[in-house]
């Protein structure tokens, strides 16, 4: 809603006579954008905000005046795949510039989000399989979840990854203490890492994960 507002009153020329209700209606513009997420004037805590509202951008907005490269800006703006609408903040260029959408996340059992420091964590579960060959070496790969609008990990980036391993032995004695299963890392990028697994009995492991490291 435009609202009434009158640059060039009062002129030193101006009567006042003429000139009150334009000085009026200025006022009462100044009293409604004052007022707009704001507590009233006659509220115990006048000015203070109750909600912040940002309208929704298209593409990055230019910080004003004059685009400084010191100013670190926040906004709103639409992101693709899916289509929502998230809030970023945006580095000043002397800090590197970068966009972070701090609220942008995939809410599933594999997805991901975002911290406001622009860190990626990615978190997932890996189904739980069969190891049938024993006291031998089985290949374990776990896949970070990927695909349309999914951020990547930058390549070599991708700095801690915590698993939580779910472990079934297929015996009747599966409390048997001698019973096994290890694992170590044997290759780590930034799409997955792969495990070697061995167990000196058959047995289904599977592994919920959670990966943070630096976006592509």
């Amino acid at each position: 809603m435009a609202l009434p507002y009158n640059d060039n009153v009062p002129l030193s020329t101006d009567i006042v006579s003429q000139t009150q209700q334009p000085i009026h209606d200025d006022f009462a513009s100044l009293k409604t954008i004052i007022e707009n997420d704001h507590n009233a004037f006659a509220s115990g805590v006048p000015g203070t905000h109750y909600c912040v509202r940002l309208n929704i951008q298209g593409a990055v907005p230019t910080p004003t005046p004059g685009g400084a490269l010191d100013q670190m800006i926040l906004y709103s703006k639409d992101t693709p795949a899916p289509a929502t609408q998230e809030l970023y903040i945006k580095r000043d260029v002397n800090s590197g510039g970068e966009e972070i959408p701090m609220t942008k996340r995939l809410a599933a059992a594999t997805g991901y989000t975002y911290l406001p420091s622009g860190l990626l964590i990615k978190w997932g579960e890996v189904a739980s399989t069969n190891i049938t060959t024993l006291n031998s070496v089985t290949g374990k790969t776990i896949a970070f979840p990927v695909g349309a609008g999914i951020p990547v990990f930058k390549v070599g980036s991708t700095f801690s990854v915590s698993l939580t391993p779910n472990i079934r032995f297929n015996t009747s004695g599966y409390l048997d203490p001698s019973n096994y299963i290890r694992w170590v890392l044997s290759s780590f990028t930034d799409t997955d890492i792969i495990l070697s697994v061995w167990t000196n009995k058959v047995a289904k492991i599977g592994f919920h994960f959670l990966a943070i490291g630096l976006p592509a």
